[in-house]
């Protein structure tokens, strides 16, 4: 296989104030140094906190409830649909990749993204800015981003658990055991606890997940699939 040096681009990733400078050559050329690389639809950064992304995100949301204000005179079921097929998904899109424990909905780019579905359900209801986001959210059967995220995110535990996945997807972590004797399984436990810097920060953001997941009832847990009735 053979990589063509201009169009690859390098980006490191660090939580380092300074990123370490390294060079890679790929097939005799040098690849390009960049702060961040769109990949598969999304924007890797340097210290991915996934900034790039949500504000691309943000803006392509604008862009499709621009094209519910000049359809005002539609019926709500209409412009409910639309909503749906050119907003939403934008909002969809590997959101269970940067979404953070924030059930108080204090971080930036939550508040943002609740206001890019706020001002969505103003144009498809037709209400007047300053009306309650909640009755609106009930009135077109909608929950808040934030909520739906989180959703997501359980249904993607469910898939891991449930489905044809590596078990170390979901294996939990072996407890240490007290022997006379040292075991290659000690030794692996040790591995595993030592976490690095980077490795601390992912844990932070998907262990209360996770938690999450564990604290839901069994009969949730255990069902054979997502879409089963309860």
């Amino acid at each position: 296989m053979h990589f063509n040096a201009e169009k690859t681009e390098e980006i490191i990733s660090s939580t380092k104030r300074k990123t370490p400078n390294h060079q890679f050559n790929v097939c005799r050329g040098r690849c390009g140094n960049t702060d961040d690389h769109k990949h598969l639809g999304i924007i890797l950064d340097e210290q991915l906190k996934f900034h790039g992304h949500i504000k691309e995100v943000i803006s392509k949301a604008i862009r499709g409830i621009g094209l519910i204000h000049p359809s005002k005179f539609l019926s709500i079921y209409l412009l409910d649909q639309i909503y749906n097929l050119h907003v939403r998904p934008h909002l969809d899109y590997w959101d269970i990749v940067y979404h953070k424990y924030n059930p108080e909905m204090k971080l930036d780019f939550t508040r943002k993204l609740e206001q890019v579905q706020y001002s969505a359900a103003l144009a498809v209801t037709g209400a007047w800015r300053g009306t309650s986001s909640r009755r609106l959210n009930e009135e077109l059967g909608w929950e808040c981003i934030y909520l739906r995220r989180w959703c997501r995110r359980m249904c993607h535990f469910f898939s891991l658990k449930n489905t044809a996945t590596p078990a170390y997807l979901f294996d939990e972590i072996p407890v240490e055991r007290n022997a006379q004797y040292s075991l290659r399984r000690d030794l692996e436990c040790s591995q595993l606890i030592k976490l690095s810097a980077l490795q601390v920060r992912i844990f932070k953001v998907f262990s209360l997940n996770g938690i999450y997941w564990i604290q839901i009832s069994g009969t949730l847990t255990h069902l054979r699939s997502s879409r089963a009735n309860y």
